[in-house]
């Protein structure tokens, strides 16, 4: 048996040190082969937990008995699973770390960790791409740039919150968008369309890591008007940093509803691990406020503007 390693967010020089490691291993009785992380399972993932693509690759990881060695400059690391791996660490070192862990490899692996719809929004949230998704006869289109979903009816967006987690959603890059495409499509916030999925859900959702979450930004809950767990849960990722515990204890919802609304709002983009320092918003701030009320509303909600000519 083959086993697959997969490398996510790992410096240059790191990851080259792992394949000359992997060289080293040429005489094992088990063969490995490392890949580039691209959101499939693994038999391995080595992760620097220090990069986004890591954190990522290392929160679906959590899903399955998938075996992990991670860099990190964080020295508590107590409460993480897997092995730490030092950034240093010479190519004979690493692998008789990879050799150690081959011990723990399943006899087979699950590929199902980072599939589904959801597991494509946490991939292709940090990838600056717009995406087509489908399953089946099913598909619509994600822009984490506007933070929205597109598809071509209600029915279509329902039938995606119902499918979340399915694990025959596939997608494909639009490598160059264009506004007038999503004319005539019907739309909704991603984070709302997320929090109801994975509201649905939430039974089937596994704990997310137990680190501080907050939120970089305020999610856009416009159908969730009356929802006030939501409203709650969000003033308080908003206000300050939370373990998930902490936070369905502090808005008395439970730990379920928590757990649901905090991988929601990862894979919309919104939520950000706290590292206790706090966001200084400039130019970007400055830019917005320049750009007129209406013109505002029209990149958000994918309008088309009349032009007026003096």
């Amino acid at each position: 048996m083959k086993v697959h390693i997969g490398l996510a967010g790992l410096p240059y020089e790191v990851e080259l040190r792992f394949w000359l490691a992997c060289k080293l291993l040429m005489s094992s009785p088990t063969p490995v082969q490392l890949h580039k992380w691209e959101g499939k399972s693994y038999d391995i993932l080595v992760a620097d937990l220090d990069s986004e693509q890591g954190q990522v690759a290392y929160e679906l990881a959590l899903y399955s008995d998938t075996h992990v060695l991670f860099l990190s400059k964080d020295e508590r690391t107590g409460h993480l699973s897997g092995a730490r791996v030092d950034k240093h660490a010479t190519a004979s070192a690493i692998a008789k770390m990879i050799e150690h862990a081959l011990q723990n490899v399943p006899a087979a692996a699950s590929d199902n960790v980072a599939k589904g719809l959801l597991g494509i929004c946490l991939l292709q949230g940090g990838n600056g791409h717009e995406v087509l998704v489908r399953n089946g006869t099913s598909s619509v289109v994600i822009r984490h740039n506007t933070r929205r979903i597109y598809a071509s009816s209600r029915e279509e967006l329902e039938v995606a919150k119902q499918q979340l987690l399915d694990a025959t959603w596939s997608c494909v890059a639009i490598t160059a968008p264009c506004e007038h495409q999503y004319e005539g499509l019907i739309s909704e916030s991603l984070d709302s369309f997320l929090v109801s999925a994975c509201h649905r859900h939430q039974s089937s959702l596994a704990p997310i890591s137990d680190t501080a979450y907050r939120l970089g930004v305020w999610p856009d809950l416009i159908a969730f008007p009356d929802n006030k767990e939501a409203l709650r849960l969000s003033s308080a990722l908003h206000r300050k940093g939370w373990h998930v515990q902490g936070l369905a204890e502090h808005c008395g919802v439970s730990m379920e509803t928590a757990n649901a609304f905090c991988w929601a709002m990862q894979a919309s983009g919104a939520l950000k691990l706290d590292d206790g320092t706090e966001e200084v918003m400039l130019e970007p701030a400055n830019d917005v406020l320049q750009v007129p009320l209406v013109q505002r509303m029209v990149r958000r909600f994918g309008l088309k503007a009349r032009q007026v000519h003096a």
